[in-house]
């Protein structure tokens, strides 16, 4: 039997096994109207017959398609195409911008990207913020003696090293004091600016496998201080 596409007029040629598959419901390959081929309209225009091995809901099902109408699908489906795969591209370029910007402090410790990086923050107008890694910086050697000169109060020299294998800010520094049952009696933390003495001590770096001494000069928290901890932050 034959029957039309209401939509786009396209010819069909069915056998009663092909409707009996579907139900008489077919899917029309060019426009992709669906409908009930008994419903629509016959014709009498030369027809293709379908492979009666496809489902008939399959969008390679044969047909006649009419001129106008086969120019017009090739056409959209070119530029539809051309249309999703620029966005595609679009949306990637935007995902690994954001993971960028956003990346960047850690990015830059990639010997192979901080180049591009310093240069993209060129353009952008951006800075790159040294990465901070107090964990990696451990005490070598530390000493708490009482102040030579002044009353009721300790030295201390301490030693550090950045493990780190790059540069980074030197770290603030805490000393905490606990009593017998570990309880923090008193604490005091340092700035770079303290412990070092330089006006500009918060913006230098500590160089990577570098070693630092300095002293620092706190109250005696008195005798019930029986511990003291370091920590750099």
């Amino acid at each position: 039997m034959q029957t039309v596409c209401p939509n786009c007029k396209t010819v069909f040629r069915l056998t009663d096994t092909q409707l009996s598959m579907a139900d008489g419901l077919v899917r029309c390959g060019v426009c992709h109207e669906t409908f009930i081929a008994r419903q629509a309209n016959r014709t009498s225009a030369p027809v293709i017959t379908a492979n009666p091995d496809h489902d008939l809901l399959d969008d390679e099902l044969r047909v006649v398609i009419p001129e106008a109408c086969r120019h017009q699908s090739s056409a959209g489906s070119v530029w539809a195409g051309i249309a999703w795969s620029l966005l595609i591209i679009l949306l990637a370029l935007v995902l690994v911008a954001q993971y960028t910007w956003f990346q960047r402090n850690q990015l830059q410790q990639h010997a192979e990207l901080k180049p591009w990086l310093e240069k993209a923050c060129a353009l952008a107008h951006c800075k790159l913020e040294p990465l901070r890694e107090p964990e990696k910086i451990e005490m070598l050697s530390r000493n708490v003696y009482s102040h030579p000169t002044v009353k009721n109060a300790l030295m201390i020299t301490v030693t550090m090293v950045n493990q780190a294998g790059h540069d980074q800010p030197y770290p603030d520094v805490q000393i905490d004091f606990s009593n017998i049952r570990g309880s923090i009696i008193a604490a005091r933390s340092f700035t770079p600016a303290e412990y070092l003495n330089q006006d500009h001590a918060d913006s230098a770096l500590l160089a990577a496998n570098s070693e630092v001494s300095f002293t620092l000069e706190v109250q005696d928290p008195g005798k019930q201080a029986m511990t003291y901890e370091f920590s750099f932050l």
